[in-house]
């Protein structure tokens, strides 16, 4: 099972892994202000955060398999910090990953923190609890779609 959950999180994190871009307009105007150096958001569009576990984890799937519904949406999102990495270990993915209610199936997006800091020395623990804040975006590398959250913050 522990086998089976390992490579459900992995594939997931492989779908959505990615480059970022810095458009930060979305449809309903500028998605933050800058406080401090550091994006603080005006609004929420999709609030994960405040999910239950299979509901946010169906509203994940949903974003990673329709993600066009999703593009340029403030999202926010609570669950724990995975991160991806190449076959090389030169690029990482971090990603926030929220599990089902019972535990036994997880989806996550890949985020791209504002200003696109190094990993590790910007980022939680493998597995901690966080709750990311960033705006949905599309990218392509080659023929493949992938989606993450852009200009994102780690709230409390």
């Amino acid at each position: 099972m522990k086998r089976v959950l390992v490579l459900l999180l992995t594939f997931s994190l492989l779908l959505i892994c990615g480059c970022s871009s810095n458009d930060t307009t979305t449809k309903k105007g500028k998605a933050y202000e800058l406080v401090n150096g550091k994006p603080s958001y005006q609004r929420v569009d999709v609030n994960l955060a405040s999910m239950n576990g299979t509901i946010a984890y169906s509203q994940v799937y949903d974003m990673i398999t329709n993600p066009g519904n999703y593009e340029n949406k403030v999202v926010k999102m609570k669950g724990q910090f995975s991160v991806y990495q190449n076959q090389d270990k030169t690029i990482f993915y971090p990603a926030c990953v929220i599990k089902d209610a019972t535990a036994c199936c997880a989806q996550g997006i890949e985020f791209v923190l504002y200003g696109n800091p190094p990993y590790p020395t910007f980022y939680p623990d493998q597995q901690e609890e966080i709750t990311v804040i960033g705006i949905f975006k599309i990218y392509y590398e080659g023929s493949q779609q992938y989606s993450h959250l852009i200009d994102s913050v780690i709230v409390s």
